[in-house]
């Protein structure tokens, strides 16, 4: 692989502490190092550009049953954005629904490195991973679908919290998921009975258990104590209520909210210039965490330490804000 150098962009990198300065990047055998020899490298003249490390998207669909189905009923897709092929490139079609090959070069065009398909349902992940496998460029990894699985009700019925973490452990490996995805829980299982939950309260046919009981994280939020969080709502969100932003911060000890008031779902789009100053200021105000694997692995395994939140001190309190902030009718669309 032939050394690259970037020149003259303006770099971004808060990791090293670097903001907006212009400057050259040396590349490496596709490692950023501290110089190649000019005479010897391929040179990107980014005069005037921005020069950041890749974006991550951790909430996309790009693979999966849900989206060949998008492809089937959208032609007309297909035929208004044709792709063809390049010397480097394959074609492919689709805009809303692309092909896999598209997919992986749009993202790329757009300064993406890593991509997370939201949504794989355990039934379908060989057909996840095969469409993942076929995206060039990018990272990628998907995240498992447990809110409606037969066994997480069941278990959660039962009340039993050590056959839950051994069977979610068990469908994360076999599935090779990156994370638990719970989205309308209990939902699709009353859809099988031509209705749905009608709110955080609303029973789960067969099951007699609520999406509250699936959904609830309270006792999990001793593990973000020592990870600086800051939560960025829009007043007006009608897909995420914000509502579960107070509760979101009420249940985690230590982190931030900041609500924008003419703001829905995409605040950072509706104002930037405060989205990036609050970013920056987190940033600038607070320490990364640790990561210490082993040191996770033994909170889960015995709940929370003596420096988390007691029952006897703030958690009552958390607890009221929390059922405080839910409304019985409001249910996240996510």
């Amino acid at each position: 692989m032939k050394d690259i150098i970037v020149k003259g962009g303006y770099v971004y990198d808060p990791l090293s502490g670097v903001d907006g300065e212009r400057m050259d990047i040396h590349i490496s055998a596709g490692k950023v190092v501290e110089e190649v020899p000019e005479r010897d490298a391929k040179v990107i003249d980014a005069k005037g550009k921005t020069v950041m490390p890749g974006g991550v998207d951790i909430h996309s669909h790009i693979a999966g049953s849900k989206i060949n189905l998008g492809r089937l009923l959208r032609p007309e897709d297909h035929r208004k954005d044709p792709v063809p092929r390049s010397k480097h490139t394959r074609g492919g079609v689709g805009y809303s629904c692309p092909s896999t090959f598209v997919t992986g070069y749009r993202y790329a065009q757009m300064g993406y490195t890593s991509v997370m398909e939201a949504a794989m349902p355990p039934i379908g992940a060989r057909h996840v991973h095969e469409e993942l496998n076929d995206t060039p460029i990018i990272d990628k990894a998907a995240f498992t679908l447990f809110g409606n699985n037969y066994f997480t009700l069941k278990y959660v019925r039962e009340g039993d919290k050590e056959k839950l973490k051994a069977f979610m452990a068990w469908l994360l490996k076999v599935t090779k998921g990156y994370a638990v995805k719970i989205v309308n829980p209990g939902g699709v299982e009353n859809w099988k009975w031509g209705r749905n939950v009608d709110g955080l309260d609303g029973n789960v046919e067969g099951f007699d258990v609520t999406p509250r009981q699936v959904v609830t994280m309270l006792d999990r939020c001793y593990l973000t104590e020592s990870v600086p969080v800051q939560l960025i709502w829009g007043e007006q969100d009608v897909v995420i209520p914000v509502s579960h932003a107070h509760m979101a911060h009420a249940a985690m000890p230590g982190s931030r909210l900041e609500v924008f008031p003419r703001s829905g779902h995409f605040p950072f789009h509706d104002d930037p210039h405060r989205f990036i100053d609050i970013v920056e200021e987190f940033i600038d105000s607070t320490t990364p965490a640790d990561y210490d694997q082993d040191a996770l692995r033994e909170l889960l395994r015995k709940g929370s330490t003596e420096h988390a939140v007691s029952e006897s001190d703030e958690a009552m309190g958390a607890r009221i804000l929390v059922l405080g902030a839910l409304e019985n009718n409001e249910r996240s669309a996510t």
